[in-house]
């Protein structure tokens, strides 16, 4: 159930515990500032002028909205782990401070965690990115976590990894998530719009990640800050199958029974050649032993 479908509230709110806002209209406050769990379902926010969104350093913030007013993030905004994600639009600008999360899901262009920030984007603080690869996409992806008008600032840490719920996001619906196992180097401006790109060494797992399932091949992932976004890019991490350690052993398995069967099969073909020679000869030795008697 949502707390509040819509309407005016002249209070300044102060989430402590859990609270969850859906659609159905725009809901206005004075202020509201969030050291809980915030959960956010197609909610169209708007504060008071010259207000702005605190989710302090306590806060879990999840969900799709339109909010109208800046933002000031000192704790985790994370994928809903949903149908839709996160998906968040801010009017204002985004101030990502010291200390602030933003749990980025990337999955595919459709389903991958998106924050649109129409003011500036003010970042410190981490980005981490859980990336998981849907086996159907095409090989190269380009896919945008943040976009902004403006951008003050970088991210103080970019990491590659994914939190204890994401993984189960990852293995009930059957993807793959993908680790670092080194950085490959860093390209700055490199079109004279001050894109900056860092390349990373990715390696491919299973989604559940269990004993015997770690696959073998590499592929390439880049985060780049662009002109109007932050976004991950990564070639040759999706289509096709990895496989797996233990497919690799059924595969040599399966390969060595079956050299195995034709050098029986063979083998076999050869004892019956030269066999029925013989009994050729010794039967015709004896045909010939017969006719001589009778002459």
């Amino acid at each position: 159930m949502c707390e509040s479908s819509g309407g005016d509230i002249n209070a300044d709110i102060e989430n402590v515990g859990a609270m969850r806002m859906c659609g159905n209209g725009q809901l206005r406050f004075n202020s509201l500032a969030s050291n809980g769990t915030l959960s956010l379902r197609n909610t169209d926010l708007a504060l008071s002028a010259g207000a702005a969104l605190l989710l302090d350093t306590g806060a879990y913030t999840t969900g799709t909205a339109e909010i109208s007013s800046s933002v000031t993030n000192r704790g985790v905004v994370a994928d809903a782990l949903d149908r839709e994600g996160t998906r968040m639009t801010i009017g204002g600008d985004l101030m990502h401070e010291q200390g602030a999360v933003y749990e980025a899901m990337l999955v595919n262009h459709v389903r991958s965690s998106i924050i649109r920030v129409n003011g500036t984007a003010r970042l410190a603080g981490t980005i981490a990115v859980c990336a998981a690869v849907d086996v159907d996409d095409d090989d190269t992806q380009r896919i945008e976590l943040m976009e902004w008008s403006a951008r003050e600032g970088e991210f103080a840490d970019v990491r590659f990894e994914c939190s204890a719920m994401q993984r189960r996001f990852v293995a009930h619906h059957g993807l793959r998530e993908m680790r670092v196992v080194a950085q490959a180097g860093v390209e700055g401006d490199m079109d004279g719009k001050g894109r900056v790109r860092t390349q990373w060494v990715m390696r491919v797992r299973s989604g559940d990640g269990g004993a015997g399932h770690e696959a073998e091949r590499e592929c390439t992932g880049s985060t780049e800050y662009g002109e109007r976004s932050f976004a991950v890019l990564l070639t040759g991490c999706s289509g096709g199958h990895a496989q797996s350690d233990t497919e690799l052993y059924i595969y040599i398995g399966l390969s060595g029974g079956l050299l195995m069967l034709v050098l029986v099969i063979g083998t076999c073909m050869v004892i019956v050649y030269y066999s029925s020679r013989r009994v050729r000869r010794v039967v015709g030795g004896q045909e010939r032993a017969r006719v001589s008697r009778l002459r």
